[in-house]
């Protein structure tokens, strides 16, 4: 039996993952996560927001480079992982409690927004390079798994740019005439297009 205390939390990135190796194998990334309670003001009866609350949340190995190249600095997330709570000193010497988490699952907390989810592919000996992260910043600049995975792929540089210098977008996800038929067959209802 595990002796330890396995948390889920829902919140935002509050910082920029960091990324960085460990003895030049081992990938991490650290960041914090915010969330804040919200409770009823009896007198108003609005929702108000409490205290907001902070953990530092390391990210290893495989997840790290998936995390590296998924999550920026803002966006709503939910992850789990081993809780641990310590005690340190702050820059005057006063007694501080820090909440450390180790994640063992972290992704977009999809009731807060849309997500696209792309299965990377990896040979046994690449579990946890580096690697792995170029792969996962070449989807997100929108290249498919095959071409991220292959170094000499046509068309595509060091730099994860297309041939001609441009960075990959999202442009090519979604009809062009399809959504030009949509936005007039709801021209009343719509105010404003909501750009992607």
């Amino acid at each position: 039996m595990f002796n330890g205390a396995t948390v889920t939390l829902a919140g935002y990135v509050a910082t920029e993952p960091s990324y960085r190796t460990i003895n030049d194998t081992t990938p991490i990334v650290s960041m914090r996560v915010a969330w804040n309670s919200r409770y009823i003001d009896r007198e108003t009866g609005e929702w108000r927001d409490g205290k907001t609350s902070f953990a530092n949340v390391n990210c290893w190995r495989k997840l790290a480079n998936n995390v590296a190249s998924s999550l920026r600095k803002g966006q709503a997330v939910v992850l789990t992982g081993r809780l641990q709570v310590r005690d340190f000193d702050d820059k005057e010497g006063r007694r501080r409690i820090a909440v450390d988490i180790d994640a063992d699952a972290i992704g977009h907390d999809l009731s807060r927004g849309v997500a696209h989810f792309q299965r990377i592919s990896r040979s046994a000996g690449d579990a946890g390079q580096p690697d792995g992260r170029a792969t996962g910043e070449a989807i997100r600049s929108g290249l498919s798994g095959e071409d991220a995975a292959d170094e000499n792929a046509p068309g595509l540089s060091p730099a994860g740019q297309l041939a001609n210098g441009a960075a990959g977008t999202r442009d090519d996800v979604f009809d062009a005439d399809a959504v030009a038929a949509l936005a007039a067959a709801t021209s009343g209802s719509v105010a404003t297009a909501v750009p992607f």
